[in-house]
């Protein structure tokens, strides 16, 4: 068939008169953004908590490798200085505490007190 006027059929828009809406409502898209920003914030939380559980745990592992280091100073030298800041640092361990006066009690010296240690150099390790 010959075009009409000069127009072709092929390059006519399509334009729906149905009288349906494709668009949403104010309140739909205001609802759909309310749901993206909670779902947002909800994964922000989660990365936020997640962190704070890394962080924990790497603290407690450090810990235990720390603690391990010291019991290894107080079993070298359980009666010197060091022996003792590792009993101090290793803090509520009664086994710690049990090496370091189980060997105080045998090196036999009497009037063991804090003294011996301030004839001691007092530097850190």
């Amino acid at each position: 068939m010959l075009p009409l006027f000069g127009t072709d059929d092929r390059k006519r828009r399509n334009i729906n008169l149905g009288g349906r809406s494709t668009s949403s409502s104010h309140t739909s898209i205001l609802d759909e953004a309310r749901l993206r920003r909670e779902e947002r914030l909800s994964q922000v939380k989660r990365q936020q908590s997640a962190v704070r559980i890394q962080a924990w745990w790497r603290g407690k592992q450090e810990a235990r490798v720390v603690r391990a280091q010291l019991r290894h100073t107080l079993d070298q030298d359980p009666t010197g200085i060091n022996g003792l800041r590792s009993v101090v640092l290793i803090g509520q361990d009664e086994e710690s505490l049990a090496i370091w006066s189980r060997h105080v009690l045998q090196s036999g010296e009497s009037g063991w007190n804090v003294s011996h240690f301030a004839r001691t150099e007092l530097t850190l390790a």
